[in-house]
């Protein structure tokens, strides 16, 4: 846990920093002093939580780890989490970031049938900007960004090396959010993005339900995906990391 905290806050913290920076040196005094609509709005999202599962395949060298763990095995296996999700806006101009840390120690078997313990810690930090193109509703983003990913796989059994991979992935995609009932408290957003890089593609996409219950907080649910198609290596080097997250996604939002 404290390994992922120490990836994952730092591109966190320069977000963070970089709008708030950004916020002090362009916001007028009387923007400043009133909140007034052309100063910067923040959206920060601690430690959501993402019911995923996770379904696919891993492998290192000959060591091939087929993946089909549900929400109720993940937590079974599950040994480390932390997320976190940062937005800043101004007029169309968004800056966010995402992290995401999560640690499993599921079991597998060897190609001669052999168990062996496996453990996978995988990190996921995402920074990007979107841009505003439709402000009436829905309001739609277009939005950019790159994609770290840390992963390493760990067997317990002799011969199986530890294999610790890191990339980078360029996205773009779009969102969209639409705000109903009588004080439009209510709202529905959804994003999808597809990109590639050291993978040779990957892509996410949500759908969420948001509802609006006091001035600077609401709560919102939905369902998140994300998948990966990353290979690299060869022959005992070999990695391929071929899944899919997915499930229910809840958390309490502030905004200020």
């Amino acid at each position: 846990m404290l390994s992922a905290l120490r990836r994952i806050l730092p591109a966190a913290s320069f977000a963070l920093l970089l709008a708030s920076s950004a916020a002090a040196q362009t916001e007028p005094e009387s923007e400043k002093e009133t909140g007034g609509a052309g100063g910067w709005e923040f959206e920060l999202a601690p430690l959501y939580i993402w019911f995923a599962g996770i379904e696919g395949n891993a492998s290192i060298g000959p060591l091939n780890t087929p993946i089909r763990l549900s929400f109720g095995d993940v937590l079974e296996n599950l040994s480390g989490i932390f997320t976190l999700h940062f937005e800043a806006r101004k007029s169309k101009w968004s800056l966010f970031t995402d992290g995401m840390h999560l640690q499993l120690e599921p079991g597998t078997t060897l190609p001669n049938g052999a168990p062996v313990g496996v453990k996978i810690e995988n990190d996921v930090i995402e920074v990007g900007a979107a841009y505003r193109v439709r402000d009436a509703q829905p309001s739609v983003d277009l939005l950019a960004g790159a994609r770290y990913t840390n992963l390493e796989m760990r067997g317990s059994s002799r011969g199986v090396s530890v294999v610790e991979e890191s990339w980078w992935d360029g996205f773009g995609g779009a969102r969209m959010r639409y705000a109903f009932g009588e004080t439009k408290d209510w709202s529905i957003a959804a994003r999808a993005d597809v990109g590639t890089g050291g993978s040779d593609l990957t892509w996410s996409a949500y759908a969420l339900m948001a509802w609006q219950f006091a001035k600077f907080a609401s709560v919102t649910a939905g369902y998140k995906w994300l998948d990966y198609d990353y290979t690299n290596g060869t022959g005992l080097s070999r990695v391929d990391w071929d899944v899919t997250y997915q499930g229910p996604i809840a958390g309490i939002v502030f905004n200020w």
